[in-house]
């Protein structure tokens, strides 16, 4: 009897519980909560690939379909990141010491601090805007004088004197035979002692004067014609109607002697020679070669036995052959004709012959086919 009570107990028990769990919902009894929300495996597959971030929600969310065929599985994840981990090398040792990095390498798995010393990086030293350097100022040297481009210069007895240049030159042109007096002239201030210095051996005179004195009908200026001005012709042209103290005066584009030349103590051609050989000699610009009023001292003669005893002879196709050239001094030691008389170097078969010898000159107005003339620079 108490058997059969047991069974139907239990029976009854039984039939109870699988009442209550078939009468129970499926259903979740309320909304994901927050911090639920997960990354799908193409997120996951994304961010170890590329470093991409995605956004996670707050909870997690139904899927909006069944998965498609873009889902990434977990064996596309581990192929793809072990194919990019195989191919990193680095260890502790290449990395500077205090660094971390992550290492892929077996037995070193994870993140590792770098092990290498590195030696202290300098320190950057600011650099200063770079300035152009300027070229620099050609000056009168024994070398620059050598080798002026375009030649027609040498560097004797501590000066450069030109080739003779243009024959058939006065000494002071436009003034009459009177050594009192340069001539009217104006220099042209442009360029430099360098262009000036190609342009008197080339015979380009417009660039060493702006104003020479008029033929005027007489090859001079009349002393009351304030206005005599003249085209300043170039070449062989020019040459009759340009002076020797002009161009010689103007390479240095500063007139520095005249128009009168007065002398002193006494105002004779002694005097005279005395200021001309003060002025040819004179540091900074250039003039004719100079000498004593007797025809000592002769500069020419000592610069041509330097140039080896030729130096008398013309090296110009504006002066042809071996002309004479003209001097910075006057007169004559007898006292005849020191009003007029220039005195020239020069025409000879060598430098002690008839060079500048003291009875040695021309009338400085006139121009000759044998008179020309040597410009002296002086440093």
């Amino acid at each position: 009897m108490r058997a059969t009570l047991v069974v139907v107990v239990s029976v009854m028990i039984a039939a109870s519980l699988c009442g209550t769990v078939v009468a129970g919902s499926l259903d979740s009894p309320g909304v994901p909560s927050l911090g639920s929300g997960m990354h799908t495996l193409s997120q996951v597959y994304d961010y170890l690939n590329s470093g991409a971030k995605a956004a996670v929600p707050d909870s997690f969310q139904e899927p909006a379909g069944m998965p498609g065929s873009t889902m990434k599985t977990l064996e596309e994840i581990y192929q793809n990141m072990m194919a990019k981990f195989d191919r990193c090398d680095i260890t502790a040792e290449n990395v500077e010491s205090g660094k971390r990095f992550f290492s892929t390498q077996p037995g070193s798995w994870g993140v590792q601090t770098g092990i290498l010393s590195v030696l202290p990086r300098p320190t950057a030293t600011p650099t200063s805007t770079p300035t152009s350097t300027p070229t620099p100022t050609w000056s009168l040297s024994e070398y620059n004088c050598n080798y002026l481009s375009g030649g027609g210069w040498n560097w004797l007895n501590g000066a450069c004197w030109s080739r003779s240049i243009a024959d058939d030159v006065s000494w002071n042109k436009g003034v009459g035979n009177d050594t009192s007096k340069t001539g009217t002239y104006i220099c042209n201030s442009g360029g430099t002692l360098e262009s000036r210095m190609k342009a008197a051996v080339a015979g380009r005179w417009s660039e060493i004067v702006t104003q020479l004195n008029p033929r005027n009908g007489h090859n001079y200026c009349q002393e009351d014609n304030a206005t005599c001005v003249d085209t300043i012709a170039d070449g062989a042209t020019g040459k009759p109607y340009i002076s020797a103290l002009a161009i010689s005066d103007c390479v240095d584009g500063t007139r520095d002697i005249g128009p009168a030349i007065t002398g002193s103590p006494t105002d004779d051609w002694q005097g005279r020679s005395a200021v001309l050989k003060t002025w040819a000699t004179a540091p900074g610009h250039s003039a004719l070669s100079a000498m004593d009023y007797d025809g000592t001292n002769n500069e020419y003669a000592v610069a041509c036995a330097e140039a080896g005893d030729a130096f008398y002879e013309n090296q110009s196709d504006l002066s042809p052959g071996s002309n004479f050239s003209w001097a910075a001094a006057l007169g004559q030691p007898n006292g005849s004709n020191w009003d007029g008389i220039a005195r020239r170097c020069g025409k000879g078969d060598a430098c002690t012959t008839n060079c500048c010898s003291s009875n040695d000159g021309q009338w400085s107005s006139g121009g000759s086919p044998s008179h020309s003339f040597r410009v002296v620079a002086r440093p």
